[in-house]
């Protein structure tokens, strides 16, 4: 199949534009496919009111359609135009395998011309290519050759010259004055050869060869030759097709150009071109060579002006002659004897330059046209400058004296325009182009034309010239072949003002980047743009930067070297040159004296030996300049794409940072920034104390590995001994970061690692902030494996204490306390100071608003780590703050981050802006899976299990479900404002589907579909010795769940928010036999290490995956020696299932960040709770 590409080189950029509006604007009417497969046919609305009948002609390979060879049309332009450019495009654009259609009945008539045998009945998309390998089915068709087939007939063109009396012009063409005052009118039709081999007319016909059936009898390509010479004559003489001799096609009307390709294809498919009568001689066809001219010649009363015809350089009597088309594209010629005018040798050319109806007229007049001798001054003065615009005019017997006619010349003149900007960087600030026209006469000399052409054509005065030639003008305008975009402020659309342009925000008059400002020049002349819509070429505009370089290079020397334009380059313009070799840039980083936590980002750039500010630098690649242009007139490419990625780096660099003229502020956080531009080879100097830090966090394992202290007792894994250098490093260089190591893997043992490797190097102590249930985990994780260290757990305020904060902590090494209790009391934390800051289950402070988060951002410490498997669990906003607190300066502003970040990558799906904010987080956080580092760990094996309600729950909740559904639509016009009533409703429903006695005590003596699972799935698990941990959201679910067990027997623990003696009851399960643990999901779900459970249930989803899968790894973590099984529950068809899908979403977008996967946004939309209640 043919390419773009191939219909871009055959009809070119402007036209090919036209084609694409044109089949986008579905103008292009049902294709046909010849019989051989080598043309396609359709009809393409156009200007005027009929379609035009549209061919385009391939080569028939193998692989189908190639290269197409030409377009023919029955519009004026004849061919490769702007329609067949569309029927490309339909091509292009037809679903693979689609047949054709045929066309419309509205186009078939019922006269004996109808249009139903132009398209051929087997209707059939592009030549399909069968399963036979080409070898065999190349040798197929040479074996085909020699069997025996019915011959098909041949197929000839029959001329005759025919009586205008009896075969007249159509009335609306005469209407039109396009009748002839030739002798006789010339026809074709077809004829077949007989069994006999005469030539004979009988059984074929225009409308015979409509037919199927004549498909059978005659060859298949001479028949579309036929079929496609028929439908150009209906196109271009409707009239004249349908009310004439229907057994004849005028050629003497046929308008159409594509004439003459047409009679080479007849010579090249073997047609002959006959006359009438057998012993006449053949009919002749000459393509070039015919010329006609006004001869002015003196008569006896005056001027007589008579045509003068001439083919192959010998004049023709014009009484002999008719014109073919209208415009005349060619000529018709006879010559014989007597009235036998079948016998008469008939000749066809084509004429040099077209002959307008006009003068058609004037040359088949029956006399001369006679000028009277008082008036051949005025005909000399006046009329003859107009007729030689339209024909060429001699004078054989030299009566009157012609003058060559004088022919425009196109004047640009380039003026060099000092703006005497401050901070103009080129040496010329800009370039003012003005046109206007010149007339040059035989002998070279020239007169300026003193006014543009009017908008109808007419002429106009000009000095020392008699008339203007707006049709040549518009041929030199039209060669120009300007890229006008690139130039916007050179034109104005069609039908704009200065202030329409402005309005719709476009660049088309002077002004913005590369063009001055000022005001709208004057219109110069219409030119028409690449996609075919029509604009105004400015008298006068400036240029300036890059469109100034770019057309003085690219444009103005071919412009030079085009016919019918002279330049007028003002002298003081620059010869602009580019660079020999593209620009260098290099960076270097220095450290400042004022701060460790930032360091200096300096630029230095340079273009064959010339140095450039930085800045210039940055502010061309900003404004996507190909060009980077010099005070010496070198401009440089800046299309190499690491100039692109520096444009980026330079911004991203800027927008976090300081800005210092050529040095830019970048902070010790940026290592993973820092690292693309040494990717970019254009770092040139590095400090050691940078060099080292970058080192470090671009390759973890570049780290030196510690020992850890001697008080140290756990013996750490290897991927444990990795984090616990890693944190190290961190700590040793004020930097901060995020553990974000799958849960279960040893976070808690890695950081008391760090701290215990420290005890002795700050005599402060390291504040752990952790959720109230996990404050105890760290006291006994501490207590275990770092004894030496000193820990102290506050319990309540420092009110309640009665106790200032600095006496309750003592001389400890680690202070812990709850988010709770740290958000209270900050101030009093804020007095102390301390060794690092450490947030377990960091997520607790996602919300940059809350006052969790303020805390531990303002918070004073030299060091700050961030302790979570689950560093995101809704939006990357949540990963902003993570590192806001423990890197700040790595992302900037909120707004920034979600304008560069958050917007493009959840909204818009952007993936680079994914792998770059990947790049960014990477040297500061460390995430390891189970999967990955922990392969000795039993396998998790997850289900779900998808309850049908029993028919009274399914009764109640779907009675639930229709009265909350209307109630939240009618409140989702404004779902801010009414997310706690829209939350409420869907929380009933969730209720409802798990126990519909939560929503109502009515219910009570319903049985909970769940719950009646849940024991039958207990029974068999405690049956087989195995232990469960049981989660559901709802603590007032797992109250029914605590009735159940007690009912059957089956020993339990319990753990809610609201229990007092937790490490009792954790204990009483680790070290006791009850089977079952049942849990709050908010309460439970972190901080235990609950690897006796080797069972875990789900009760209900929830829309935060992290959540779930904590509460899963309570089990599934390091010291689990059995399979692990989880089931989760989901009531089907209900709003369960729908919250599955949704948690599907929000997992998708963690591993797209945390992981290798794609992302997806994960906000809860309007779109998203219509979804729950469907």
């Amino acid at each position: 199949m043919f390419s773009e590409a191939d219909a871009l080189s055959l009809v070119g950029e402007e036209i090919l534009g036209s084609g694409r509006r044109y089949f986008e604007a579905g103008k292009v009417g049902p294709l046909t496919v010849s019989s051989g497969g080598n043309t396609v046919n359709a009809m393409v609305s156009g200007t005027r009111p009929r379609p035009y009948a549209t061919v385009v002609t391939f080569p028939v390979t193998d692989s189908g359609w190639d290269r197409p060879l030409m377009t023919m049309c029955s519009c004026p332009v004849a061919g490769n135009c702007k329609h067949g450019a569309a029927v490309l495009f339909a091509l292009l654009n037809r679903p693979e395998h689609q047949e054709t259609e045929a066309p419309p009945s509205s186009w078939l008539h019922e006269t004996d011309h109808g249009l139903s045998g132009f398209f051929p009945t087997e209707i059939s998309a592009a030549p399909a290519i069968d399963r036979i390998p080409p070898w065999e089915r190349m040798l197929s068709r040479i074996a085909a050759t020699t069997h025996d087939h019915p011959a098909t007939a041949e197929l000839a063109l029959q001329f005759e010259l025919l009586d205008p009396k009896k075969h007249r012009v159509s009335r609306a063409r005469a209407r039109a004055g396009k009748s002839s005052n030739a002798r006789f009118r010339l026809g074709i039709r077809p004829v077949m050869r007989a069994e006999s081999g005469n030539w004979v007319r009988t059984g074929v016909t225009w409308s015979k060869l409509k037919t199927p059936e004549i498909r059978e009898q005659v060859d298949a390509a001479q028949l579309d030759w036929f079929r496609t010479i028929d439908s150009l004559a209906n196109a271009t003489d409707p009239e004249s097709y349908y009310y004439t001799d229907a057994s004849w096609i005028m050629l003497d009307t046929f308008d159409s150009p594509l004439l003459w390709t047409l009679l080479e294809q007849a010579q090249a498919l073997g047609i002959p071109l006959l006359n009438t009568k057998k012993t006449a001689p053949p009919v002749g066809i000459e393509y070039e060579g015919a010329s006609i001219a006004v001869n002015t010649v003196a008569g006896p009363r005056g001027l007589n002006l008579r045509p003068r015809v001439s083919l192959g350089g010998a004049d023709l009597d014009a009484t002999n002659v008719g014109y073919l088309g209208s415009p005349a594209h060619g000529l018709f010629t006879w010559h014989g004897d007597g009235d036998a005018l079948k016998t008469y040798r008939v000749t066809l050319a084509r004429l040099d330059e077209p002959l307008s109806e006009p003068v058609k007229a004037l040359l088949t007049q029956a006399k001369p046209v006679n000028i009277p001798n008082r008036d051949a001054a005025k005909f000399t003065d006046e009329h003859l400058p107009l007729l030689q615009r339209a024909v060429r005019v001699v004078s054989t017997d030299q009566s009157i004296h012609i003058t060559e006619r004088a022919k425009p010349r196109l004047v640009l003149g380039l003026q060099s325009v000092d703006t005497a900007s401050a901070d103009t960087i080129s040496a010329a600030d800009a370039l003012e182009l003005s046109w206007r026209w010149e007339y040059v006469d035989a002998h070279g000399s020239t007169a300026d034309a003193s006014a543009a052409p009017g908008a109808n054509g007419t002429s106009q005065p000009v000095t020392a010239v008699h008339t203007r030639d707006p049709k040549a003008e518009r041929a030199i305008i039209a060669g120009l072949r300007i890229p006008y975009p690139r130039y916007p402020s050179l034109i104005e659309a069609a039908n704009k003002t200065a202030g329409d342009s402005a309005a719709a925000g476009e660049s088309i008059t002077v002004g913005g980047s590369g063009a001055a400002s000022g005001p709208a020049p004057s219109g110069f002349a219409p030119v028409s743009m690449a996609d075919g819509s029509p604009a105004t070429l400015h008298a006068s505009a400036q240029l300036t930067g890059m469109q100034m370089v770019t057309f003085l290079v690219d444009e103005v020397p071919r412009l030079e070297a085009l016919g019918g334009i002279r330049i007028e380059r003002d002298p003081a313009i620059p010869e602009f040159r580019e660079s020999v070799n593209p620009a260098e840039v290099t960076l270097s980083i220095n450290e400042r004296d004022d701060s460790r936590d930032w360091f200096d980002l300096v630029a230095a750039v340079s273009v064959d030996g010339e140095q450039v500010p930085f800045e210039w630098l940055f502010v061309a690649l900003a404004n996507d300049e190909k060009y980077l242009v010099l005070p010496s007139g070198t401009f440089c490419s800046l299309t190499d794409e690491r100039f692109q990625r520096l444009r980026a780096l330079i911004e991203e660099a800027r927008k976090l940072g300081e800005i210092h003229g050529d040095t830019v502020s970048i902070s010790r956080f940026q290592a993973g920034l820092w690292g693309e531009f040494e990717e970019l080879g254009i770092i040139t100097k590095q400090v050691d104390a940078w060099q080292q830090l970058v080192s470090g966090l671009a390759n973890h394992s570049s780290i030196q590995q510690q020992p850890t202290a001697e008080g140290f007792t756990a013996k750490l894994r290897p991927y444990q001994q990795e984090g616990y250098d890693w944190l190290t490093f961190l700590y040793e260089n004020g930097l901060g970061g995020v553990l974000a190591d799958d849960m279960g893997l040893g976070k808690t043992i890695q950081t008391l690692a760090l701290i215990t490797g420290q005890q002795n190097a700050t005599p402060d102590p390291f504040l752990v902030v952790a959720p109230t249930s996990v404050v105890a985990n760290w006291a006994s994780e501490a207590a275990k494996f770092a004894p030496r260290l000193k820990v102290v757990a506050l319990e309540g305020t420092v009110a309640r204490n009665k106790t200032d904060l600095a006496d309750l902590i003592g001389d400890a090494d680690i202070v812990l306390t709850s988010y709770a209790l740290f958000r209270i009391d900050f101030d009093r934390y804020e007095e102390l100071q301390w060794a690092g800051l450490i947030l377990d289950e960091a997520q607790f402070a996602k919300n940059h608003q809350s006052s969790t988060y303020r805390a531990a951002r303002l918070l004073s410490a030299p060091f700050k780590l961030a302790i979570t498997g689950t560093p995101m669990e809704n939006n990357l906003m949540e990963l902003w703050s993570m590192f806001s607190i423990t890197a700040p300066g790595l992302f900037g502003s909120p707004a920034h981050f979600t304008d560069y970040y958050q917007k493009p990558i959840e909204k818009e799906g952007n993936g680079e802006r994914l792998d770059q904010l990947k790049r960014r987080i990477r040297p500061l956080m460390l995430r390891r899976t189970k999967e990955l580092v922990a392969t000795e760990l039993p396998p998790k094996q997850e289900q779900v299990l998808t309850l049908n309600l029993n028919p009274s729950q399914r009764a109640i909740y779907d009675t639930y479900l229709q009265r909350e559904r209307q109630k939240v639509l009618g409140l989702m016009d404004d779902l801010d404002g009414n997310r706690f009533q829209i939350f409420r409703s869907l929380t009933l429903l969730r209720q409802a589907a798990l126990d519909v006695s939560l929503v109502d005590a009515e219910h009570t003596g319903v049985a909970s579909t769940k719950i009646d699972a849940l024991a039958d799935m207990l029974q068999e698990i405690v049956a087989e010795g195995h232990r469960t941990l049981i989660f559901s959201q709802f603590t007032s679910f797992l109250g029914s769940v605590r009735d159940r067990l007690d009912a059957e027997g089956i020993r339990y623990e319990y753990l809610d928010g609201a229990t007092t003696k937790r490490a009792n009851v954790i204990r009483n399960f680790r070290e006791g036999d009850a089977p079952v643990f049942l849990i709050s999901l908010k309460s439970g779900g972190f901080g235990l290490n609950l690897t006796e459970a080797d069972y875990c249930i789900l009760l209900d989803p929830w829309w935060n995956p992290a959540a779930e899968a904590q509460a899963v790894d309570r089990t599934h973590r390091i010291g689990q020696t059995r399979q692990v099984m989880v089931y989760r529950f989901v009531a089907k068809n209900t709003i369960e299932e729908k919250v599955m899908a949704l948690k599907a979403g929000k997992d998708k977008l963690f591993e797209s960040v945390m992981g290798d996967g794609d992302m997806t946004s994960t906000k809860l939309t309007a779109d998203d709770i219509r979804g729950l209640l469907e």
